[in-house]
């Protein structure tokens, strides 16, 4: 039986969060916090975080906090949510350093970083600096299943022009596989 845990891993089935919940399964016992917030992938997503669990036997909490109208700041709402659900240890996957090279501002160590100190939470951001291919292959490793990644709910990744699976294709996952 697992031990009660104040760690969580903001987790939205994708690569990113995969491969923060498998290297700190077993040195945090994180729970799982899939938070929807009104995204437009959101049954996609809750499908991969669903499998992701019951495979790693971790344990998934599903949470709604609507955030369509702030979608740029969404990562502090999200971390300010998960300290009012009790976690103090909070492990995101965000792989910039600085603000320059974000889509969203708030994606990004030194942001992340900042804010945590100012909510008095740790925040863990395990792939910092990490490119797709590293992530792609570390979780590969270990996970048998390929974690949710298009931004258009297409079910065929080879042929969706979206920008996540075009980054899976120009790196050569899949290129062998049978998914």
């Amino acid at each position: 039986m697992k031990q009660s845990t104040n760690s969580c891993v903001l987790f939205s089935g994708g690569w990113d969060s995969v491969a923060c919940a498998l290297m700190y399964k077993d040195s945090h016992n994180p729970d799982l916090l899939f938070v929807n917030y009104g995204q437009n992938y959101l049954l996609n997503e809750v499908r991969s975080a669903k499998a992701f669990a019951e495979h790693q036997h971790m344990r998934l909490i599903q949470k709604q906090f609507p955030l369509q109208h702030d979608q740029e700041r969404r990562n502090f709402y999200l971390m300010s949510f998960a300290k009012l659900q009790g976690y103090d240890t909070i492990i995101m996957g965000s792989r910039n350093f600085i603000p320059l090279f974000d889509k969203y501002k708030d994606s990004n160590w030194w942001s992340l970083k900042r804010y945590a100190a100012m909510m008095n939470v740790e925040v863990l951001l395990p792939i910092t600096g990490w490119d797709k291919k590293r992530i792609v292959s570390y979780v590969r490793d270990l996970y048998p299943n390929r974690p949710y990644n298009c931004y258009a709910n297409s079910a065929d990744f080879r042929s969706c022009k979206c920008p996540n699976c075009t980054e899976l294709r120009n790196i050569g996952y899949g290129e062998h596989d049978h998914l």
